[in-house]
């Protein structure tokens, strides 16, 4: 953390009260991921992005938190195997002789056609005991995909109950990818973790004393300034005593622009609390860039991940 504190400050201290510059430059701070050179960070790729996670070094179990499934599942499924090499390398093979208009026109085909390689060649089982979890306001075709492997919960993640305008992509516009504004039913961030999904109830009864997201992806298009305050020392996820290991986050200032501040603020809090570090930046446009934060602050996250 010392290291990586020395690293980060300087590049995000000059940010500091210039909302435009801290959500604009982000990439820059991917510098400091050398810090962490040794670390096993092994990418997961869905059709238009690569999801970031540490493997567990134990064989314990796993709870994984999707918020925005988003038509696409092929990350989750590798998540769950480890594919033979030469099938990975056919795959990305693929991808590369295909444009992204073609891509976008065959999305669904290629899925299906992935799935398909994916199913059939050897496998070994990374996380054999892991229970999946995902939320997404548009239920089909996410609803199919996403319980084929886990369970599936069709609303929107935020700060309150009710209905919330969210930025979505329905079932009608997946090929296109075109996106649309939305009221979508909406639950609380934290009541979603610690009630809907068990830590009171059913996960608790079959792990006794979970209180712990092993490993979250969030991608909710915008939706994340509802509930990033939530996260940090002293939020009402520690009120709750949830945990996160390890989380992807993709930030959509672009779609929310009042959510450039929050963001500003959520990364000084988190430089602050000293509890998680942020790595593999990536900008894929204005106002839009991804991140992956491990905790090194939980003893059992350290355990479980880093030893």
């Amino acid at each position: 953390m010392n290291s990586f504190q020395k690293c980060i400050r300087p590049i995000v201290e000059r940010w500091r009260n210039n909302v435009e510059a801290i959500n604009g430059r982000w990439e820059n701070t991917g510098w400091c991921d050398r810090v962490f050179r040794d670390l096993d960070i092994v990418p997961m790729e869905n059709l238009h992005e690569t999801k970031w996670t540490i493997l567990p070094t134990c064989k314990e179990e796993n709870i994984m938190v999707t918020l925005g499934v988003g038509h696409d599942t092929m990350a989750e499924e590798k998540l769950n195997k480890t594919l033979k090499d030469d099938t990975s390398v056919l795959i990305n093979d693929i991808k590369k002789l295909l444009t992204n208009e073609i891509l976008l026109m065959l999305s669904s085909t290629f899925h299906q056609l992935t799935t398909f390689l994916y199913l059939q060649s050897p496998v070994l089982q990374t996380l054999p005991n892991t229970r999946f979890f995902g939320a997404d306001p548009i239920i089909e075709p996410n609803r199919q995909l996403y319980s084929a492997f886990g369970k599936f919960f069709p609303f929107a993640i935020g700060k309150k109950p009710g209905f919330t305008k969210f930025r979505v992509l329905p079932n009608q516009n997946q090929k296109t990818r075109t996106y649309e504004f939305q009221d979508v039913t909406t639950i609380p961030f934290t009541y979603f973790l610690s009630d809907i999904l068990g830590l009171k109830s059913t996960v608790r009864d079959i792990y006794p004393g979970f209180q712990r997201i092993d490993i979250a992806w969030i991608d909710i298009e915008g939706g994340e300034f509802e509930f990033l305050d939530q996260i940090p020392r002293d939020g009402p996820m520690d009120q709750k005593g949830i945990s996160i290991c390890q989380f992807n986050l993709e930030i959509h200032s672009k779609f929310h622009p009042p959510g450039a501040l929050i963001f500003h603020d959520f990364v000084f809090k988190v430089l602050e609390d000293r509890r998680y570090v942020f790595l593999r930046p990536a900008r894929t446009e204005p106002g839009v860039h991804r991140m992956f934060f491990v905790n090194l602050e939980d003893k059992e996250c350290v355990r479980k991940f880093l030893q």
